[in-house]
């Protein structure tokens, strides 16, 4: 199931808030951009809903809020407690673990680069995106 640009923006926000109450301390828009290397205008186009964000940046978002990337799901969050999952890459393979993390590195143009090399050399893996 596909998650709308809205929708999606707005769990980015509970995911803060879920960090925020972590910490005890407010984690605001532009410090989550900071810790993601974008600029703030840019995390607001997601939050809103103009825009999808890739996902190497929304696993990076998973990791800084402590949630899990299943939470970014509409169907985990009709579960009471989705932010107590296990981390996100710990079910990937080592080699897709990697592929994350150096994609953390990527500027958004390279990341969108690499995701369409993905998809022209594995067209199957990609299907249930449609």
């Amino acid at each position: 199931m596909v998650v709308s640009k809205k929708n999606l923006g707005e769990l980015i926000k509970k995911a803060r808030s879920i960090k925020s109450q972590k910490t005890g301390e407010k984690y605001t828009q532009a410090m989550l951009a900071d810790d993601l290397g974008i600029s703030r205008s840019y995390l607001s186009d997601i939050e809103n809903g103009r825009t999808y964000p890739n996902y190497v940046l929304l696993n990076r978002i998973s990791q800084i809020c402590h949630v899990s990337l299943n939470f970014f799901s509409e169907q985990e969050n009709h579960r009471e407690n989705p932010e107590q999952d296990t981390p996100p890459l710990e079910s990937l393979t080592p080699e897709i673990r990697r592929i994350a993390r150096a994609g953390g590195k990527l500027s958004k143009e390279q990341a969108q680069t690499l995701l369409k090399v993905a998809q022209t050399l594995f067209p199957e893996a990609f299907h249930d995106e449609d």
